[in-house]
């Protein structure tokens, strides 16, 4: 699954979306449960490049009856970071169906894990509700999110480099979503309260150094206008990370 997450990624850097269009269109069931997750959001994104809602159509069958998709979530925010904020989001009645399927927190290997490896929590409730733009409503879960007592949480089989990352994503996430809301300076807050966080990150092994800190300050910044100070973020995010 990480070589064709690498190949689309670097066949879309370079535009050449209509490629993948191609590679995929005699892919089964099967075939696309082996692109991975990452995988399958480049996928998607190329198609949404290419306008190739047919084939979408074809796909998104594939999982529709597998319980908590992280596709479901993921098209719609793909389609988000493509077409402009009023465009109706083609995947928007897929996702309302399905709302009721994610929930914070949750006690599983899945809600942690995308903490450390995507940047995004694709179980969360907080973040489908942020991908529908309905940002009250997401700030008002991460809100409640900051009270879990995280070290205690994950009880079993989590270790404390874990704890740390969920509560980062809460703190991180939160500020986007204050960005969002064009509260400026309590999304500003956030940024400085992040720096906070580097007194306590653990020690990582090489795959789990993402340059996250920087990566959510950058996120925040972007969203509030603030070209210069995104892109220095970003920059201090690529160099802090081991494979970002």
């Amino acid at each position: 699954p990480e070589f064709y997450s690498i190949y689309f990624g670097i066949l879309l850097s370079l535009g050449n979306s209509r490629e993948i269009k191609d590679f995929i269109s005699e892919l089964d069931a099967e075939d696309y449960r082996k692109m991975g997750v990452k995988g399958r959001h480049q996928i998607f994104r190329a198609l949404l490049l290419e306008g190739d809602f047919d084939e979408i159509n074809r796909i998104q069958h594939f999982y529709r009856d597998q319980g908590i998709s992280w596709d479901v979530v993921n098209w719609a925010y793909a389609y988000n970071t493509i077409f402009p904020d009023d465009s109706l989001n083609y995947f928007e009645t897929q996702l309302r169906e399905r709302l009721d399927e994610f929930n914070d927190p949750q006690d599983t290997w899945d809600y942690g894990i995308s903490t450390q490896f995507f940047h995004n929590n694709h179980q969360s409730r907080a973040f489908a509700h942020y991908v529908l733009r309905e940002f009250e409503e997401a700030e008002a879960i991460l809100q409640d999110l900051r009270t879990v007592d995280w070290d205690n949480y994950f009880v079993g089989y989590w270790t404390k480099k874990f704890h740390w990352h969920t509560r980062l994503w809460v703190e991180g996430f939160l500020g986007i979503t204050l960005a969002r809301q064009g509260r400026t300076e309590e999304a500003l807050a956030q940024v400085e309260y992040l720096e906070s966080m580097r007194i306590t990150q653990p020690h990582m092994v090489n795959r789990l150094k993402k340059g996250s800190i920087s990566y959510y300050q950058a996120r925040i910044y972007a969203i509030l206008g603030m070209r210069q100070e995104a892109v220095e973020a970003l920059i201090r995010s690529i160099q802090e990370g081991k494979i970002n």
